[in-house]
């Protein structure tokens, strides 16, 4: 009775929605001030904290780790490095040549804090040009008694912001400072 009471309640969400902005990334690799604008979020799979990893269109980045531990939710470690705008505009290249936009928007939903013997390992890419957002999140795993699993495309993209935060913020050779939580979806 929860899991369908679970799934009406993911159509009405998603009937009650407004319409949403289509991203259009191709007019940021001439903009200079449209490429400003662009916020990149990539949440990797935890299991011991909730980490976030943000790419801006100047060429900031900033990684924000919780740890697996009691502390403040406002102030958080936070890693800052910054890139040329250039690798930027190849992250921008190689998100619209894998088409992003077109990946399939899934959601899962959670009755229980653990749902069986199912396990779900979540990768979320979310995208914002100042004008609209998109997010893609796919898991590795059982879901709902089915194998999940993600598709190459967004696999390509999610390679490319692991290997850009990694080379910015290597984990032996990086001090983190406390700063505000990031607040990515207001």
């Amino acid at each position: 009775m929860r899991l369908i009471f679970t799934l009406l309640l993911g159509f009405l969400l998603q009937a009650a929605e407004t319409p949403r902005h289509q991203l259009d990334l191709e007019p940021l690799l001439g903009d200079p001030a449209a490429l400003q604008k662009l916020k990149i979020l990539y949440e990797p799979p935890s299991h011991k904290s909730y980490q976030a990893f943000f790419v801006y269109g100047d060429g900031s980045l900033v990684w924000q780790a919780y740890p697996n531990r009691p502390m403040s939710l406002t102030e958080v470690p936070t890693c800052r490095d910054k890139v040329s705008p250039d690798k930027v505009k190849n992250l921008v290249r190689l998100i619209i040549q894998k088409h992003f936009f077109d990946l399939p928007e899934k959601h899962f939903f959670f009755v229980y804090a653990a749902q069986g013997k199912e396990e779900l390992e979540l990768h979320t890419i979310a995208i914002d040009d100042g004008v609209g957002k998109a997010v893609r999140t796919f898991g590795i795993g059982v879901y709902a008694g089915k194998e999940e699993s993600i598709p190459p495309d967004f696999s390509t993209i999610e390679k490319e912001l692991k290997q850009l935060k990694d080379s910015a913020f290597p984990p032996s050779e990086k001090t983190c400072h406390f700063a505000p939580a990031i607040k990515f979806w207001n």
